[in-house]
């Protein structure tokens, strides 16, 4: 079996691209905590592509399929990439928007600086995943698009440290709550005592006047009796 200059390098291109798909399926793992099941389906279907290759090579070593199936098997090294990368992506997006939500900026710009650039590289990855949803999933140009502009391992990486910030910024978050929710108690306790207060001072310099005279009762009119006369 002899395979031409360009054949072997296709080859090797798809010894590396088979590498780098086990390592962002593994990452991604990592991330989801479940198995990336449509990435390991693509991994498969090349797997099966190289196998009729091989075949192909052996029986029919001039055969015009042969820089077809090596296209294909590098296409779906690729797209496992590309599905590993999306289902990671779009996990981390979810928490980012999770913790932001529970937690709020102040709190995780104070421990986690990096958060705002890890929010802009997964919203950059997502804009490209979206991209190549429906038929251009069969583009091999924007497949690759996303898969080349992302570095997947520095992205994971960066979460992962993220992550083991979280238990601090927790703490800050409730510390933060229960300083607003005693400063407003504080307020309006303070509020009702300075009202209070002003209504005590009011009444000190302007007492209340009770009326307590009362009108006078009208004399009865009685007739005199009339005089007995003897």
């Amino acid at each position: 079996m002899s395979l031409s200059p360009d054949q072997i390098r296709v080859l090797d291109t798809i010894r590396d691209e088979w590498d780098s798909a086990e390592t962002d399926i593994k990452l991604a793992e990592q991330v989801c905590k479940d198995i990336i099941v449509p990435a390991v389906k693509e991994l498969r279907y090349a797997g099966r592509r190289l196998v009729d290759l091989v075949q192909k090579i052996s029986n029919e070593p001039t055969s015009g399929e042969i820089p077809k199936l090596l296209a294909d098997v590098e296409f779906d090294c690729h797209r496992a990439r590309h599905d590993a990368i999306d289902a990671a992506s779009a996990k981390i997006a979810i928490q980012l928007d999770i913790m932001a939500e529970k937690l709020g900026y102040d709190v995780i710009l104070s421990v986690a600086p990096e958060f705002r650039d890890i929010s802009l590289k997964v919203l950059a990855i997502r804009e490209r995943v979206l991209n190549t949803r429906g038929e251009n999933r069969k583009d091999r140009v924007k497949i690759y698009a996303v898969v080349s502009a992302t570095n997947f391992k520095d992205l994971v990486e960066a979460y992962e440290l993220l992550k083991t910030s979280e238990p601090i910024m927790v703490k800050l978050a409730k510390l933060g709550r229960r300083r607003d929710f005693y400063g407003r108690w504080g307020f309006w306790v303070g509020a009702a005592g300075l009202l209070i207060g002003a209504v005590s001072i009011y009444l000190i310099f302007f007492p209340p006047h009770s009326d307590t005279t009362t009108a006078p009762t009208p004399t009865s009119i009685v007739a005199p009796a009339p005089a007995k006369h003897g």
